[in-house]
């Protein structure tokens, strides 16, 4: 498991967070050619940034020079405003992000930064004799949780991923099981052929 190539949080298959992975489903990441990493739209891939010599870093420059000539032009109250709206939102951000319980991490090889784990890892289990149009996956709660999340992948008969999904399941007691349930969209069902899943994340 690695990093978020968007906010730096930790990601799944794609290199992205469940939140920047709705973005790029939504159409708001570009994927870059040249080192692989996703970056917003609107903006140029860090690798870009790194070489000067590049033509497409003066083609952005250019163009960032533009941009900021014209906001230069137009009312100081809309900036003011954007300053302030984007300093609520770090504040806001930051103390969201020390109030929240830590997660458990199941990536054996990186150890939170928050917290040391104490909570037995939730087990998953699924019929994969067979596949209709939906997929259903028990989680055994092992012990109390507040959420888990699974992750799942859905591959082609070329062992392709064609769809990566995180499941959702919160306040789980311990002893009891659960299903969490993604159904297939009807362009999954003409080309999905076989899937997997994990514990993502638990707290």
């Amino acid at each position: 498991m690695g990093k978020c190539d968007i906010c730096r949080k930790e990601s799944g298959e794609y290199q992205l967070c469940p939140d920047c992975f709705q973005e790029m489903q939504q159409g708001k990441l570009d994927h870059c050619k040249n080192c692989g990493k996703w970056y917003r739209k609107g903006k140029i891939c860090s690798c870009v940034k790194a070489s000067p010599n590049n033509p497409a870093t003066t083609v952005v420059a250019q163009s960032n020079t533009q941009t900021t000539y014209q906001e230069k032009e137009g009312p100081s109250g809309c900036l003011i405003a954007l300053i302030i709206i984007i300093a609520m939102a770090i504040v806001i951000g930051l103390g969201i992000m020390f109030a929240t319980e830590p997660w458990e991490d199941t990536d054996d090889d990186e150890t939170s930064a928050f917290t040391e784990m104490t909570k037995q890892k939730p087990t998953l289990t699924a019929d994969q004799s067979s596949l209709g149009t939906a997929v259903d996956i028990q989680i055994k709660a092992n012990d109390n949780y507040k959420e888990v999340i699974v992750e799942l992948l859905l591959y082609d008969e070329n062992d392709n991923i064609i769809s990566q999904q995180y499941l959702t399941q919160t306040n789980l007691t311990k002893g009891n099981t659960y299903i969490v349930t993604y159904n297939l969209s009807l362009s999954e069902l003409t080309k999905v052929d076989s899937y997997s899943y994990k514990v993502y994340k638990y707290k």
